[in-house]
């Protein structure tokens, strides 16, 4: 999982090349806004839709990873998502969406594709140690003007099957989920938590 750190600091080492040193928003300690904002910094918001999911077991059902930001001129997003589990294994199993590569990716956005976005790190692993699932994923924008998303732009969708009970909180770790502008300036970032009860 080291992997999504290391391209992310490839990735501000480019962009700093063109536009100076990455600026990073300081951290906020309140429960919704992650980093801090104010009224006139650009804002990035990151949320799994649907925000609960209730499903039974042996079902098949998926969830959105989606964006929505005032700055019109993105260049490069990491994102680690992850939920604890119990047990030997998690309740709920992550159906490859791109079987033809080695390990277990997501399912990307074609439309972001044809945007010119590359997805060069998609990568769902469990720790058994730790009794955490981890989805990383890393998006950058191949072309210097950055990009302006959609309010609610799906990133990715993971589509999964339920194979026993339990009631999961899939969450955005911050130290590694971040937001680049074309400047490498790292946007505030809310993020929106999401839940699956499994039935």
């Amino acid at each position: 999982m080291q992997e999504l750190s290391a391209l992310l600091a490839a990735i501000l080492t480019v962009i700093s090349a063109f536009f100076g040193p990455a600026k990073t928003a300081p951290l906020n300690t309140g429960p919704i806004v992650n980093q801090s904002v104010t009224q006139t910094s650009a804002v990035a918001t990151l949320s799994i839709v649907p925000k609960e999911i209730n499903v039974g077991v042996g079902k098949t059902s998926s969830f959105d990873i989606k964006i929505s930001a005032d700055s019109p001129d993105i260049s490069a997003i990491a994102i680690r998502m992850h939920y604890p589990f119990g047990g030997n294994t998690p309740a709920l199993s992550t159906l490859d969406a791109l079987p033809a590569k080695p390990g277990i990716q997501a399912g990307i956005n074609p439309g972001l594709a044809a945007d010119n976005w590359s997805y060069p790190v998609n990568d769902f692993s469990l720790n058994n140690n730790n009794k955490i699932a981890t989805l990383d994923l890393a998006l950058v924008h191949m072309s210097p003007t950055g990009f302006h998303f959609e309010s609610g732009t799906t990133l990715a969708t993971v589509n999964f099957q339920t194979v026993s009970p339990g009631n999961l909180t899939l969450n955005f770790d911050l130290s590694d989920t971040k937001v680049i502008d074309k400047k490498g300036e790292e946007l505030p970032l809310i993020t929106q938590k999401g839940i699956i009860n499994i039935k």
